[in-house]
């Protein structure tokens, strides 16, 4: 991973690269675009965009300030300059499991959003535009949610819900469990040479977060953590079982 550019590839076939050319994406900037997904699931607009202002982040840490509204808007500007190119070719198998030419492929190279102010006076008025790739992900008919809003909104802070975020991503609905440590999980969620925190503050920070979660495992509702101590009674990983999946309509 580079500072401004993620890669990911399962195949020669299928690539994505994102290019983060506002600054790294961070775990505000995710409230902001989870908020803008989810108003665009409500009112379902024909023509892909949305006009919106500060009062549709409806999260617990969100009030009405001039520092917020004005990181809201930095955040709309980000995740405007973040641009993305990526090519799918997903191939289907037959009766006899051999690699057919049926399937689809899908490319894209643009924006991830875009926007424009609609007032002068008010600086956090805007119409969004979502990107093709983000509107055909939202018309798709799946029968269960990635995300619980409910439980997504209820956590206290972004960093949280970050973490959460991560777990839903990452931890398939299995009857079984996964370890995650302390330290994968300040690899993941952390670009280093981007990071003010040393290495030891990263971790602290994480251990907090796990805490946060185990300590409200009632309102955790999709999920199952169990903590797991060192010899020193330290935090040192977590085991995860996804045990519930939101089905819709």
């Amino acid at each position: 991973m580079k500072d401004y550019e993620v890669t990911c590839s399962s195949s020669p076939d299928n690539s994505a690269k994102v290019f983060m050319n506002g600054g790294v994406l961070n775990d505000f900037d995710l409230s902001v675009f989870l908020s803008i997904l989810k108003q665009y699931d409500f009112e379902n607009p024909s023509n892909g965009q949305l006009d919106l202002s500060y009062n549709f982040m409806s999260y617990n840490d969100t009030y009405d300030n001039g520092f917020k509204r004005s990181k809201y808007l930095n955040s709309v500007k980000k995740l405007s300059n973040t641009y993305m190119s990526f090519d799918i070719n997903h191939l289907r198998d037959n009766s006899s499991n051999q690699i057919t030419s049926s399937g689809f492929s899908y490319s894209f190279n643009g924006n991830l959003i875009s926007f424009e102010r609609l007032s002068v006076k008010y600086i956090t008025r805007l119409r969004v535009h979502l990107s093709p790739p983000l509107i055909a992900m939202l018309k798709a008919n799946s029968n269960y949610s990635l995300i619980n809003w409910k439980v997504l909104s209820s956590l206290s802070n972004s960093r949280s819900r970050l973490l959460y975020f991560y777990f839903c991503i990452n931890i398939k609905f299995s009857r079984y469990f996964t370890n995650l440590s302390t330290d994968k999980l300040v690899t993941d969620l952390y670009i280093s040479s981007c990071s003010q925190a040393t290495y030891r503050g990263r971790r602290r920070i994480i251990r907090r977060l796990l805490h946060y979660l185990i300590d409200n495992q009632l309102e955790l509702i999709d999920f199952d953590v169990r903590p797991i101590f060192g010899s020193s009674k330290i935090l040192i990983r977590v085991q995860v079982r996804r045990s519930k999946l939101i089905l819709l309509g």
